[in-house]
């Protein structure tokens, strides 16, 4: 069974509850990806914002990008960005 026919069948039992479930497993996903990306790298969110704001003339503060984080407001082309800043690309692979 694929990820996608296994949503659909928990949907199909739980109505409306699955994309918020989905929702906040993707955002625990995304946080800790970038948390393990920062320890592997050494580096600070304080630097991390630092280099964005520099690289894509953007102001990213420590705060405000740890807000973006937790909450999973993140877009794609942020966590792009990210990767990039410390030497990483996102690559989208077919099962």
């Amino acid at each position: 069974m694929t990820y996608m026919a296994f949503i659909i069948q928990i949907n199909d039992l739980f109505g409306n509850y699955v994309p918020e479930i989905y929702n906040d497993y993707m955002k625990n996903q995304v946080r800790q990806q970038i948390k393990i990306l920062l320890l592997q790298e050494d580096l600070k969110l304080k630097e991390l914002a630092e280099k964005l704001s520099e690289e894509f003339n953007k102001k990213y503060t420590p705060n405000s990008l740890s807000h973006k984080i937790s909450r999973g407001s993140i877009t794609f082309n942020e966590m792009s960005d990210i990767a990039e800043i410390l030497g990483y690309k996102i690559t989208i692979e077919k099962k």
